[in-house]
């Protein structure tokens, strides 16, 4: 074990003994304490129990999870307040059983109690948790390693904690084992008191060890080097010290320096001495003491601090680690205990900073997964205790809170439901990660597929970009053929019908599902298709229509089934419920109506992606199945890296921002005239062919930088998502003010989930497929954009949910919309930044086009502009045209 962490010593730190005015003190973190003491709801009494119980049958467990917590949050991990409730309890029920034994009255019992609690347990603990807390902070601080968080102090809370987490397990000797010791408790008070205090001790002593990391070894260690490091006694006259052996470490040049003959003495002491001697000599006044002590300074540097480059300080004080640059080895990548395997700890950790695998590393994980899905049937059975976990969308930060939340895959049950891809930026982490614990657990991770394990919706929207940015294509096609082996639907203790989308009419019994033919690409239609796509309807439970499918005219496919369809599917094959995931929800998770015979909800939505696209701002919900209890467990969204959007580059992103201005520059330095000088006639003057070509030279470059300012300006709107606030404002129009704001204004006009998801409505759509710019089918659907005489369609209404309607959201006559591959959808998506993306055939396409005069699009304003500037021009320089 090591010595507790700290930050590098820096003046403001005070040589990091002192506590900086940026951490927070006892007196501004005791408020925020009791305020959690007061919030019920927030409190976690069944991981409270679950830590009181191991703090006594194996402590280490609990100090693994608040280890694994500083490791990866880089903050002291609290306890949850619950606790202090539950031992307040404990302490009441001793104290009843107590007074019991005495024979107390009422009023001596209430005594009791408060003595226990409020002195033997707050009391003790405060003043404990103070001596500890001043102690490690003083004593056993060292710098921060490349493994060990730079936390520069240890909390006040949490030395309180580590005294909570010492009292409980010894509690039961203190005040419940001695309950069975009666008759010697009532014969000798001395002998029980005795014991029980050196229990305490030595149990706070051992949780000490355990908790704050500290050993015996590393603390004689450090009061050895503080001893040698801090002696102020003068023990040797100056006449030994200038016998002593000079030090071969201290070197100074004499010769170069000479002193005068009266400190002679004193410096050859000072040049021979050790540096605890050397103070000792330089105990002196005048100009003689001074003049000692300045050459001591020299003699003595300090050491340069060591500084590690991995870590760096935000603005507000926190501390986060660098990307992992390099490749591991396989010495890393695979596991010690068993060398087939990957080591899953080491990339977890590995993921968590952003490194990368080499293309073998991550195809071996790959290939292994997809050996051990595909020898799995379509429909699993798996049985309680179960964990059940919703759409993850590529967030990988949020998924390690997951497995904090539910719990380690080494000791529990998982059944994930799909869409572990798209979306977020960080989704090839998460497949490689949940295939190394496929690999692992191949009993107890199960893993679905959902309606985004496909190659059409991963082209789409980000995965297939993501893994040709992070790895290569091939890595991409070994993931697409890994999604074809991923089972289509559970059944979860023989009871729960779990699946990633809903139910389809072709879906009568279980024997349905076993045989489908799922090592493929999902169809549009079909049985396939509905268990990946089809959503419950919006009015669940009290629908006007008396149809048991509808069809689903959010997504583009599939159907919206009803509570009759789900009642029907349950009862005919003797099931109690529906869990699915592929829909948000704001608070991670909705229950639908019950059914009549079981009253238990028909139907069952998680989603586990909190804070999906970084502007739904919705909690994340998993569901714990044990003992025939089913308890949701929500939580919050986990910081995590940046990225710009598509993977782009900050030169990519910028280069809109500066051709614009480049433009402007150029407009301004061309527009050398006023308005009235541009009206002047110029009838005087004589038409020459020099200055015709000239005129003509003049006005290309003018429209030319035109077109180029247009282009550029189309570029920076796509950069600052005009798309997404002209979604939520419901217009074609933004709103005044907020482009000025950048990306922040964006994420402020969506105020909410519903705002959100109104703005995302047309990415939760089968999306259509994408056709290359160049192809002549590309041509002939931009050919039909505009009409014969040149003019353009006119755009499409606005519709109720804030969008313009498109071919596929037009109903027709009523019936189902069209396919959805239809013109006007040349690779571009309109909302969420997660999901836009613009081909750079069409890029390029446009910049040919500002250059190209006779593919350009004809501007009467421009072109007037440019002749008047022209005209004024033809007769100013005579220089020959460029």
């Amino acid at each position: 074990m090591s010595v507790l962490p700290t930050a590098i010593p820096s003046p403001q730190f005070n040589g990091g003994f002192d506590m900086p005015s940026n951490q927070s003190s006892v007196s501004n973190r005791v408020p925020v304490i009791f305020r959690r003491l007061l919030r019920f709801q927030q409190m976690d009494f069944e991981l409270a129990a679950w830590q009181l119980t191991y703090l006594c049958l194996a402590p280490k467990r609990v100090y693994r999870n608040v280890y694994f917590h500083k490791q990866t949050k880089n903050t002291w991990a609290r306890d949850d307040p619950a606790i202090l409730i539950l031992l307040g309890a404990c302490l009441v029920v001793s104290a009843i059983a107590w007074s019991v034994v005495y024979s107390y009255n009422p009023w001596q019992a209430l005594q009791l109690a408060l003595l226990m609690i409020f002195r033997d347990f707050l009391l003790v603990g405060i003043v404990v948790a103070t001596i500890v807390w001043f102690f490690a902070n003083r004593v056993l601080v060292s710098p921060p390693s490349h493994s060990s968080p730079a936390d520069s102090f240890v909390e006040w809370a949490y030395a309180f904690d580590v005294h909570t987490n010492a009292f409980f397990p010894f509690y039961l000797t203190l005040y419940l084992a001695q309950l069975f010791l009666v008759p010697v408790v009532l014969k000798s008070n001395w002998i029980c008191l005795f014991v029980s205090n050196t229990l305490y001790l030595a149990a706070f002593s051992q949780y000490y060890i355990f908790f704050l990391d500290v050993g015996m070894r590393e603390l004689y260690l450090r009061a050895k080097e503080s001893r040698a490091t801090s002696g102020s006694g003068c023990d040797k006259p100056i006449s030994t010290l200038a016998n002593e052996t000079p030090q071969p470490s201290v070197v100074f040049d004499r010769t170069r320096t000479p002193l005068p003959s009266t400190f002679s003495v004193t410096s050859n002491a000072l040049f021979t001495s050790s540096k605890h001697d050397r103070r000792c000599a330089v105990n002196m006044s005048g100009t003689q003491g001074q003049l000692e002590r300045a050459i001591g300074q020299i003699i003595d540097k300090g050491q340069v601090p060591e500084i590690d480059f991995t870590q760096h300080q935000l603005e507000n004080g926190l501390m986060i680690q660098a990307p992992a640059m390099s490749i591991p080895t396989d010495e890393q990548f695979f596991s010690r205990e068993d060398p087939s395997k990957p080591d899953v700890a080491f990339l977890k950790n590995h993921f968590y900073r952003e490194g990368r695998l080499s293309e073998e590393q991550a195809m071996f994980i790959l290939e292994k997964g997809t050996e051990l899905l595909r020898e799995e049937p379509n429909l699993l059975h798996v049985d309680a205790p179960v964990t059940v976990c919703g759409d993850i969308h590529g967030q990988y930060y949020d998924l390690m809170k997951l497995f904090e939340i539910g719990g380690s895959p080494a000791t529990t049950r998982y059944l994930f439901l799909g869409d572990y891809v798209d979306r977020g930026y960080f989704s090839i982490e998460c497949v490689l990660y949940l295939w190394s614990l496929k690999i692992w657990y191949p009993n107890t991770l199960f893993l679905l597929r959902g309606n985004h394990e496909c190659r059409h919706l991963t082209d789409y929207f980000t995965f297939k970009l993501e893994c040709k940015r992070k790895y290569s294509e091939s890595i991409y096609e070994a993931c697409m053929t890994s999604f074809c082996a991923l089972p289509l639907a559970a059944i979860m203790n023989k009871q729960f019908f779990c699946i990633h989308g809903g139910l389809s009419p072709e879906l009568h019994t279980l024997d349905d599902i076993r045989n489908i033919d799922r090592f493929r690409e999902p169809p549009t239609q079909g049985l396939m298709c509905d268990i990946l796509w089809s959503d419950p309807v919006e009015d669940f439970g009290q629908e006007k229509v008396s149809d048991s499918f509808v069809h689903n005219h959010v997504r583009g496919c599939s159907y919206f089934f009803t509570y009759h369809a789900a009642c029907q599917f349950l009862e005919r094959n003797k099931l109690l419920s529906i869990i699915r995931a592929h829909e948000a929800q704001d608070a991670g998770y909705r229950m639908y109506r019950k059914t009549r015979t079981t009253g238990f909800p028909s139907v069952m939505t998680l989603f586990s992606a909190p804070n999906y696209l970084d502007v739904y701002n919705n909690k994340a919900a998993i569901l714990k199945y044990e003992s025939n209890v089913l308890n949701i467990r929500q939580f919050n969204a986990t910081p995590h890296p940046y990225w710009l959007p598509n993977f782009m580059d900050a030169f990519t992103w910028s280069l809109p921002f500066v051709g614009e201005k480049i433009t402007d520059m150029l407009l301004a330095m061309l527009n050398c005239c006023t308005k009235e000088e541009l009206e002047e006639s110029s009838d005087e003057e004589v038409a020459s062919p020099i200055a015709d070509e000239r005129k003509k030279v003049i006005k290309n470059k003018i429209l030319a930088v035109g077109r180029m300012s247009r282009v550029f300006a189309l570029l920076r709107e796509e950069s600052e998502k005009v798309s997404e606030l002209k979604s939520v404002s419901g217009s074609a129009k933004l709103p005044y003010g907020t482009l000025a704001l950048g990306a922040e204004g964006i994420k402020d006009a969506i105020s909410g989930f519903d705002d959100a998801r109104k703005s995302d409505i047309e990415n939760e759509r089968l999306p259509p497929e994408l056709i290359d710019a160049d192809s002549d089918e590309a041509k002939a659907i931009l050919a039909q954009q505009g009409t014969p005489d040149g003019s353009s369609i006119p755009p499409s209404p606005i519709g109720s949910n804030g969008l313009q309607s498109t071919p596929e959201t037009t109903p027709l006559g009523g019936s189902a919309p069209p396919s959805p591959t239809s013109p006007g959808h040349l690779g571009t998506t309109m909302t969420s930044p997660s999901t836009r993306r613009r081909s750079v055939e069409s890029t390029m396409s446009l910049i040919k086009e500002a250059y190209d005069p006779s593919q350009a699009v004809q501007d009467p304003e421009l072109e007037k502009l440019a002749e008047q500037v022209a005209s004024s021009a033809k007769g100013g320089s005579g220089s020959s045209p460029r």
